[in-house]
């Protein structure tokens, strides 16, 4: 029988084969071991080879990670883990451009020094307000689902200059304690009223990113005696892909369902075996898929379904609502947004001279620093 080589032969033999190759060395500790002297060596300079040698560019995620400022989530926060690990919105929907950076990321690279930073008590829950500028006109700013209220500070250096903004967590998102299953048209009200007692303003505008610009509509006829005007940024509510599906639900379905997804695990089965069978888009099981994974999500997912009822607007109602009000409706929406109908929206507001559709490149997420620009153009 041969004799086994020695251990300094073999590990001899293994390293010199791999030496600033790229061959698979037969051991893993062996490739971690010529991976940390070959760094040294190339930090020291005493290996010409790997001294004169191209540091590889780091990738694009790597990048973004280490443009973040303190401003964004930090890379060991558990939403940045979330954004990285999925490349994909908060929300579970896909970024809108294959370099999941640009204009998504733009709301982390506007400074905050000028933001004020208070809460408002209402019904046993704590509301996280932020507030820029300090116009004489007052705009409130709802947040889409899954987001966050520091989303408008991309547009807080145009809007200051003719507004105070102020942008609130919703309950389920943020900084916001919400400790209700739910919430309802009801609690959005008593807020509004808190924040114009606060400013010391009777009137106020409106602006709405997706879910937010739901929310902003079904307002409107409350604050409507009140209102100057009305942002819709790519706004849920008109048509939306899966949301009509959603509103046919009964309500003791969704509690029920809320219950029996405290384990998922059968959902996400059924989730996937409809995307096998093409039942289910495929926008529709990421975006479950996401939103079911943890806790949280679940309790975030769960509050907006059961309030999606509170805050249901005919699109005839709303259509007359624009009529009749004659305040500026500026609606905004992606040139590729596959989550609002762009058709339905044109057709809503033919004949309205009062409502205007503004097109921006890009999808869904349109709150950007493009948006920033149109808003300088249009506003006096």
């Amino acid at each position: 029988m041969d004799a086994k080589p020695s251990k300094s032969t073999h590990a001899h033999s293994v390293g010199a084969t791999n030496s600033y190759t790229n061959t698979v060395p037969q051991w893993p500790w062996r490739k971690h071991q010529r991976a940390t002297t070959s760094l040294a060596e190339a930090k020291s300079g005493t290996h010409t080879r790997w001294a004169q040698a191209k540091a590889p560019e780091p990738p694009v995620r790597e990048k973004a990670k280490q443009a973040l400022p303190p401003c964004f989530p930090q890379k060991n926060s558990r939403l940045s883990r979330d954004i990285f690990a999925s490349q994909c919105h908060p929300s579970g929907l896909p970024w809108p451009t294959a370099q999941r950076l640009g204009p998504n990321f733009e709301p982390a690279l506007i400074s905050t020094s000028a933001m004020d930073n208070y809460y408002l008590e209402q019904r046993g829950g704590r509301i996280h307000c932020l507030q820029w500028g300090d116009g004489e006109r007052l705009l409130l700013a709802l947040h889409g689902f899954a987001d966050r209220a520091r989303l408008f500070a991309v547009l807080a250096p145009v809007l200051s200059r003719h507004y105070t903004i102020v942008a609130i967590d919703l309950p389920f998102h943020g900084q916001t304690e919400w400790p209700h299953e739910t919430f309802s048209k009801a609690d959005l009200l008593g807020i509004v009223a808190q924040i114009r007692l606060r400013s010391s303003c009777e009137r106020l505008s409106l602006m709405g990113f997706s879910f937010g610009g739901r929310l902003v509509q079904a307002m409107l006829p409350d604050l409507l005696p009140g209102v100057d005007r009305v942002f819709l940024l790519a706004p849920d509510g008109i048509r939306t892909q899966g949301m009509e599906l959603a509103l046919l639900a009964p309500m003791w379905l969704r509690r029920r369902l809320m219950r029996a997804a405290e384990a998922p695990a059968p959902f996400l089965r059924a989730i996937a075996q409809g995307r096998q069978w093409g039942l289910v888009p495929p926008l529709i099981a990421q975006f479950l898929r996401f939103n079911l994974a943890r806790p949280e999500r679940r309790r975030r997912l769960f509050g907006c379904w059961l309030a999606l009822n509170s805050f249901h607007l005919r699109r005839s109602e709303m259509r007359r609502l624009w009529a009749q009000a004659g305040i500026p409706v500026d609606i905004f929406i992606g040139t590729q947004d596959d989550i609002v109908h762009g058709k339905t929206l044109q057709h809503l507001t033919r004949g309205l001279p009062n409502v205007r559709i503004h097109r921006l490149q890009g999808g869904h997420r349109v709150v950007s620093e493009a948006l920033a620009q149109q808003l300088q153009a249009l506003l006096p």
